[in-house]
């Protein structure tokens, strides 16, 4: 089992000889000291890193949070009594302080035993948070009045475009003598526009929910142009307002669009 040595006159016991452990690290050439002396992570750093995780955590729920309030809107009433702005803070705060403590413990177990583990759930939080809240950020912006909705009465004949103008004049308690039908083969989704200077009514069909949603925000802005550009003009004078319903939007001035909304249904919505 030993191996002799004859140029130096000396026997080597190197299978029974102790390898040093402490401080030092196995290579291909042998044993070398390892980083850090080979100590291991301190409790402090790990703390650290714990906390850096919780935080990285609760900025993850906060994002979903926001995505639940601004996608499924009156889903969750209790999610309610918090804006999405205090959401919003409370979130971006979250993940900052989990970015920085997530640093501080990195650095703290640099060239130590064990350093690679340390907040590598924070990490995984901060990227998952990140990516999460690109997302939100995109369907609100594709779908401004959420995806999923709360059943709102909704008994318009959006289908049938003489119904709707009928029903409109109705309401209105003016008849149009034309009705200025607008083309749409430009807008994908939607199905038809017009409007009636007599009633000084106009409506929007789509023809999906998701249809719907997309361009409320595209219309609304439409009308507020509209508005401005005629501010001196007494037929555009007065509070307007808008009534949403599944598949169709219609805008006028406010007595209007209330009367309209307790016959028809729908969210009844100021326009600014």
């Amino acid at each position: 089992m030993a191996r002799s040595n004859d140029v130096h006159g000396e026997s080597n016991y190197d299978f029974f000889e102790n390898q040093p452990t402490q401080g030092y690290a196995p290579t291909a050439q042998g044993y070398a000291p390892a980083p850090g002396g080979g100590q291991p992570v301190s409790s402090a750093a790990r703390w650290i890193g714990r906390f850096a995780t919780l935080f990285g955590w609760l900025s993850v729920a906060g994002v979903v949070v926001i995505g639940i309030l601004l996608l499924a809107p009156g889903m969750v009433p209790a999610l309610e009594q918090g804006s999405t702005l205090a959401w919003t803070v409370a979130a971006i705060v979250c993940w900052a302080a989990s970015l920085l403590l997530t640093i501080v413990a990195k650095v703290m177990g640099r060239r130590r035993i064990g350093r690679r583990a340390v907040a590598s759930g924070a990490v995984v939080a901060l990227v998952f948070a990140a990516v999460l809240s690109g997302g939100v950020a995109l369907a609100s912006n594709m779908f401004p009045d959420g995806i999923v909705t709360p059943s709102v009465r909704d008994e318009a004949p959006a289908d049938d475009d003489s119904s709707m103008q009928q029903g409109l004049e109705q309401v209105a308690g003016a008849t149009c003598s034309t009705w200025q039908e607008q083309n749409v083969s430009g807008y994908p989704g939607v199905k038809s526009v017009a409007l009636c200077t007599d009633a000084k009514v106009a409506y929007v069909t789509f023809d999906t929910v998701a249809a719907a949603s997309m361009y409320r925000s595209l219309v609304i802005s439409q009308v507020q142009n509209l508005l401005s550009q005629n501010a001196d003009n007494a037929e555009a004078q007065g509070e307007w307002s808008v009534v949403n319903g599944d598949t169709w939007m219609v805008v006028g001035q406010r007595d209007v669009m209330e009367k309209l909304q307790e016959q028809w249904g729908g969210t009844l919505e100021d326009i600014q």
